[in-house]
């Protein structure tokens, strides 16, 4: 069983939302955090795919946004999210890349429904820490 170390943030689509609500709250504090800790919060592509509308209702989400290394993904990704996806019985593409996303970067990941993360982690025998806004 691999257990990661927190190296970092990664936000995902519950993070963002939380960002949205309380332009001023956790997820910007913990965003603050990594800036002072020499890091960037990581938020993965399709994350930021999924939630972003823009417009000004978003301006808290941006600022957070902004604030983010952005997880790219590839051909050599998409098959390995495709491969998660299978050992772990899941289908949502987005929670599968967050998984590998903080599973490379030994990150904690951010989110607002730890129960899919930790399920599709699980999975594969991954133990990531989840912070839960």
């Amino acid at each position: 069983m691999t257990v990661l170390r927190p190296r970092g943030f990664l936000l995902d689509a519950g993070a963002l939302r939380s960002a949205e609500a309380d332009p001023r709250g956790d997820v910007w504090d913990l965003c603050r955090q990594e800036h002072i800790a020499g890091r960037q919060p990581l938020l993965p592509i399709m994350v930021l795919a999924q939630i972003w509308r823009g417009g000004p209702r978003q301006a808290g989400m941006a600022r957070v946004v902004n604030s983010c290394e952005v997880v790219g993904l590839d051909g050599t990704m998409a098959r390995r999210i495709g491969k998660l996806l299978g050992q772990s019985g899941t289908s949502d593409v987005v929670d599968a890349m967050v998984v590998l996303a903080a599973m490379d970067a030994g990150a904690t990941v951010v989110t607002s429904d730890p129960g899919d993360i930790a399920k599709i982690a699980d999975s594969v025998g991954a133990r990531i820490p989840l912070f839960t806004v």
